[in-house]
């Protein structure tokens, strides 16, 4: 399990069609996946350690790691692989290009860099055209971390897309990881390898929609986690009767979990999001064998993990605290 990621709960990826491993229907990349694949029978014994690892994936970077302090004040909340933050590094990363101020007098053709960040450095190269902001780059990655609350990333990412040349948003992006190493957060500065393979792609349209299928894969344990066509939709909601908005998100998918095996995800109820990036309403839903359950609501006070263990409709609540914990 990954301790060491307490600051990271927060993720988005591709459908890829291959044939992988059994059970929860449809395809995936399931490259480095090695555990079990059939439906996971929740309990009151695995329920919030799945409930967790599938929030830590759904988190974005503008989180601060709320969600899993508001479930428990076990050090298991601090387990989570940080798949939608990977993603947001990635696509600024590919980005950065569109900052340079002599791209703008430039034709398309061949473009190439190095940018440093608050450890390490990551370096591009490939074709842009500057006037279309369309883009194809090789990502690599030297013991870079965006940040001190971040992952140190080695390796390469493949990156193609549409972006604007004015603010540096994406329109579309496709980015396939190729046994990507993240390391320990640079401020704690110890932890488990951990090697991300997949794919994700998103598309903004007045709304993100993020698809990917994504395996994260423990370096010593062999314990890996897939998230697998997992669908991500980000919007602008109107979130109160006054007219105020915020941002919401729904979410579907499956997530694979080496020791229990597979849950299916969804959002009967919107996920809202609050000034802090900790969720402040909705509903996270995962089902596994049997008409087994685990239920996740929030409030703007309380995140309540439950499990319906015997598939009967009868919740019971695992754990819950103050979301300001």
């Amino acid at each position: 399990m990954i301790k060491w990621l307490n600051k990271l709960m927060m993720l988005m990826v591709a459908l890829v069609a291959l044939a992988g491993c059994g059970g929860g229907g449809g395809g995936g990349e399931s490259s480095g996946y090695t555990g079990k694949t059939t439906a996971a029978a929740l309990t009151s014994a695995n329920a919030y350690g799945m409930a967790i690892q599938v929030v830590g994936g759904l988190e974005t970077a503008h989180a601060l790691g709320g969600v899993a302090k508001a479930v428990s004040s076990s050090p298991k909340a601090d387990e989570a692989i940080p798949v939608r933050l990977l993603s947001d590094i990635i696509e600024k990363s590919a980005t950065g290009w569109t900052a340079k101020p002599t791209l703008a007098k430039t034709v398309a053709g061949a473009i190439s860099g190095t940018e440093s960040g608050s450890y390490g450095s990551y370096s591009y190269s490939g074709t842009a055209d500057p006037a279309t902001g369309e883009f194809a780059l090789e990502l690599i990655f030297n013991e870079y971390a965006a940040d001190y609350e971040s992952p140190v990333i080695s390796g390469s990412v493949s990156v193609s897309g549409t972006t604007s040349l004015v603010d540096s948003s994406v329109y579309g992006l496709t980015m396939v990881l190729h046994d990507l190493k993240l390391g320990a957060v640079v401020l704690r500065g110890s932890g488990p390898i951990i090697t991300a393979n997949g794919k994700i792609t998103l598309v903004n349209s007045g709304q993100k929609t993020i698809e990917m299928s994504m395996v994260f894969s423990e370096e010593g344990t062999g314990t890996s986690y897939w998230y697998r066509d997992f669908v991500i939709i980000d919007r602008t909601t109107t979130i109160t009767p006054n007219g105020v908005t915020g941002p919401s998100m729904s979410v579907s998918g499956i997530f694979y979990h080496s020791l229990h095996g597979y849950v299916t995800v969804t959002t009967p109820n919107d996920l809202y999001t609050g000034s802090y990036g900790n969720f402040t309403s909705g509903e996270i839903l995962l089902k596994g064998s049997n008409e087994s359950k685990a239920r996740l609501s929030y409030t703007d006070q309380m995140t309540i993990v439950e499990v319906d263990s015997e598939g009967n409709g009868n919740f019971v609540s695992v754990n819950g605290r103050g979301s300001g914990w």
